[in-house]
């Protein structure tokens, strides 16, 4: 069948910033954008359920998605879940535990960092449809997984779910050091490129650094993921509480 078949003709992929790519991406941050939207007025009971419910649905889709791609006989770059955004998976089961720090060591990777890398992702799938088509599993799966993401962090912020702090960030490094850890591991062992560390995959100016020296591009890569995109993340959120701040206080009267 062609909807489990993988190995398509330049002709039969949809390609970066494809007119599919274009209406697929805007879509995606459109209906985003609508449902928080009808989702900001949630209580902090019903946010919770839904984050519950998308939980559940991202790890049952990892689980078929990685029992198909282990059948099918792929290399572990296909399934192993040690991808940046993969750790949204492991996050999610942080968030439903019933200890107050163990749910914000979940929350400050999918707030800080799952929100800006998912987003990224809508806009530049090079993992997804610069291999597949449009309608392919693989490509459908890649846009609802980073969809899910990228709400699941939003709304925990709209709806005052995780309420963030600076010092946060030690959570945050020591959640994505300790799966970088386990990528190096694998990455050697396997010669697969979990959490990005050993190719720029479809990042092409970033293969003149790795070309210079794997071990400058690993190191790069892994501080860009694990602080650089918590400060840039927490930067925008800093942004959103003081324009919160003032439209609150523009609306009560206070300015």
């Amino acid at each position: 069948m062609k909807l489990f078949y993988d190995n398509f003709t330049p002709d039969e992929i949809c390609g970066m910033f494809t007119l599919p790519h274009f209406i697929a991406m805007f879509s995606l941050l459109i209906l985003l954008i609508v449902a928080i939207y009808f989702s900001h007025k949630m209580s902090v009971k019903v946010t919770k359920r839904v984050l519950f419910g998308i939980s559940i649905i991202v790890i049952v889709m990892e689980i078929v998605k990685i029992s198909l791609r282990i059948y099918k006989g792929q290399s572990g770059d296909s399934w192993i879940p040690l991808y940046f955004c993969s750790l949204f998976l492991y996050a999610c089961v942080l968030i439903n535990l019933p200890w107050k720090r163990v749910q914000d060591i979940g929350w400050s990777y999918i707030v800080f960092g799952g929100v800006v890398a998912s987003i990224g992702f809508i806009i530049m799938p090079s993992t997804s449809l610069a291999l597949f088509p449009i309608w392919h599993p693989g490509s459908i799966h890649s846009m609802i997984y980073h969809w899910l993401m990228a709400y699941s962090g939003i709304i925990a912020i709209v709806n005052k779910i995780y309420m963030p702090k600076l010092w946060h960030f030690v959570y945050y490094f020591y959640f994505t050091g300790f799966f970088s850890v386990i990528a190096v591991v694998v990455n050697s062992m396997l010669n697969t490129n979990m959490m990005f560390l050993s190719n720029p995959f479809g990042i092409s100016w970033l293969q003149a650094v790795i070309n210079y020296s794997p071990t400058l591009y690993a190191l790069l890569a892994y501080f860009a993921q694990c602080v650089a995109l918590y400060f840039a993340s927490y930067l925008i959120y800093f942004i959103y509480t003081k324009i919160s701040y003032r439209l609150y206080r523009r609306k009560n009267g206070s300015i």
